[in-house]
């Protein structure tokens, strides 16, 4: 598996993506099909921050009262990590607020 983080030329855009490792559902990612990924994203600068195991994607969507797992992390479940990378977005519960553009 393999986490990165990436930002749009005019820096507004933060672009987090987790590419699953090899399984079932995925063939996995070199670090050029994760520079691809980025790109066509709309992602001009990115940085690798992680891979294997404790790659783990969660969200949670406006209105819900817990987070859920997005991608399949390997051992079928998420580690217990001492890091991460969290976006909170600020304002009335369940409604995203717009930035200016």
């Amino acid at each position: 598996a393999r986490t990165a983080a990436g930002l749009s030329a005019n820096g507004r855009r933060l672009y987090l993506l987790v590419v699953d490792g090899r399984s079932p559902v995925s063939h996995g990612a070199t670090l050029a099909d994760l520079a691809l990924l980025l790109r066509r994203a709309g992602a001009r600068d990115a940085l690798n921050l992680d891979g294997g195991g404790s790659s783990t994607f969660v969200l949670r969507t406006a209105g819900e009262p817990v987070v859920s797992v997005r991608n399949a992390p390997s051992g079928g479940t998420e580690r217990a990590v001492a890091n991460g990378v969290g976006v909170f977005v600020r304002g009335e519960p369940g409604r995203a607020r717009r930035g200016r553009h």
